[in-house]
């Protein structure tokens, strides 16, 4: 049995306060997180949800807890709407038709791309990563079990679930039932009993991706219950804490508590934590704006992927952070002193006498700003407190301790590269890779690769005599 030490008090959505972590199984936390839909790379706005849910999960480790997270990728199913408000139209698919080729396609290019960015941001892989298409089954019997309780109903080969018919609908975003259709706009659909009723199971014989089930043919899931069939899959009613951006409060995880709670009888999650949005230079992010940028992006202007992660960390994770290329800078300065200062204690000699508690009081204000609802501005200004009071004091007879708290620092945030024998055979390989496109004029995969490497902090230089690379400072 596992004997944690931190013991972390975060912020509830739908308690609305701070609670102490409680958890199913003593020492264990099971966690799932909303992951991306795969018809483009994910912007810097979805990263900093994506790393909220790596630094929650990198604390709860670095604390004792053995933590298994799920973390989903949404393959089908997650219908928007057309420019004239007149259609749903399903993203992947709108690409597959744009690119000429198939739904599956498009989603393991971009699940590639996902993965590369998840690597260059230093995040951890999560446990589990299942995919929506892995559990069109695990839908199905939740569906027919919703179907019989008399939760969902079908219409015209749809399959909606009743919001009236689970009165707690609303307390995730605080929205009463009632008030509903005041606040949020709902679809207005004849198929529908109420308008505030949503999809379960579609029908569309036109839809490329589709299943024959017992639910009928030509059928495919809606976006809600993807979430509530992956979760109930790996982790059954044991589900500790379910997070996400804050734009998924409503409707997707309102709607799958209902669902979810409706079909076990049981809560979804003991804890529900939310990560607000990303600005860019103090506005809205967007497409359209010509500022929905992607690691990629950023990687292109010469920054890496630790400058990045640094930046999107940075702030606490229940307030706005306002992301900017001056905020990138910043970042690149905190992280080169930070490094100048691991730097110089790896110089120092043996030395006769350790002072352990000079650095032991920064440590136990990390840990206290780390467990209260994961501080990290706080946590982050500790850390520059010791480097300049250290700078102050002397670093000889501090280096050892203060070298071992960087490292729980490192494990907790991840903003330190460290390169190994590994990392550097992985370079050679992806510039083997970039050199072989190159050679086959396949220029957008050669571009690829080294924004890529760019991420990782390497820079390559292209000659008559080869290519050599370096890091970059």
């Amino acid at each position: 049995m596992n004997k944690p030490w931190l013991k972390p008090i975060f912020f509830d959505t739908l308690r609305a306060g701070l609670f102490p972590l409680a958890t199913h199984e003593e020492g264990v936390v099971r966690m799932y997180h909303c992951g991306p839909t795969l018809y483009s790379c994910p912007t810097v706005g979805n990263w900093r949800s994506f790393l909220f849910s790596d630094v929650l999960k990198r604390t709860l480790e670095w604390g004792g807890w053995k933590v298994f997270q799920a973390m989903n990728i949404t393959d089908v199913g997650h219908m928007r709407e057309s420019e004239d408000s007149s259609s749903e139209i399903d993203p992947i698919q709108e690409k597959a038709k744009e690119k000429g080729l198939s739904p599956w396609d498009i989603v393991a290019h971009y699940e590639k791309q996902f993965f590369n960015d998840m690597d260059s941001l230093s995040m951890r892989r999560p446990t589990y990563v299942p995919k929506a298409t892995e559990h069109i089954d695990d839908m199905v019997l939740m569906i027919r079990e919703l179907i019989e309780k008399g939760y969902a109903y079908e219409s015209n080969g749809n399959i909606y679930f009743s919001v009236k018919s689970f009165e707690r609908y609303g307390n995730l975003s605080k929205n009463s039932i009632d008030n509903l259709d005041l606040g949020h706009r709902v679809d207005i659909n004849a198929d529908k009993r109420d308008a505030r009723d949503f999809a379960l199971w579609k029908t569309d014989s036109k839809h490329l991706m589709k299943w024959d089930t017992e639910l009928g043919s030509d059928g495919f899931p809606g976006w809600h219950i993807e979430c509530s069939a992956m979760v109930n899959s790996l982790f059954g009613n044991k589900l500790d804490i379910h997070s996400g951006g804050e734009d998924l409060i409503f409707p997707h995880h309102e709607c799958e508590i209902a669902q979810s709670e409706a079909f076990s009888g049981k809560k979804l999650a003991k804890h529900w934590m939310h990560c607000r949005f990303l600005l860019v230079d103090g506005g809205k992010m967007g497409k359209s704006l010509g500022n929905a940028y992607t690691p990629s992006d950023i990687y292109e202007k010469g920054f890496t992927g630790a400058e990045l992660r640094y930046s999107l960390i940075r702030g606490h994770y229940r307030q706005p952070l306002n992301f900017s290329f001056e905020l990138l800078k910043d970042s690149r300065s905190a992280l080169k002193r930070l490094q100048n200062f691991i730097q110089d204690l790896e110089e120092v000699k043996e030395v006769s006498f350790a002072d352990e508690d000079f650095v032991k009081k920064y440590r136990d204000s990390f840990v206290n700003f780390m467990q209260k609802d994961l501080d990290v501005p706080q946590a982050i200004a500790v850390v520059m407190d010791l480097v300049k009071d250290s700078r102050k004091k002397g670093i000889d007879n501090i280096a050892s301790s203060a070298k071992s708290f960087l490292s729980e620092v490192n494990e907790v945030l991840g903003i330190f590269v460290e390169q190994d024998d590994s990392g550097s055979q992985k370079i050679e390989e992806m510039i083997k890779e970039r050199n072989k496109a190159r050679d086959d004029r396949d220029w957008k995969k050669a571009d690829r690769i080294r924004e890529e490497l760019l991420g990782l902090g390497v820079q390559i230089k292209d000659s008559s005599s080869g290519t050599t690379w370096n890091k970059m400072n």
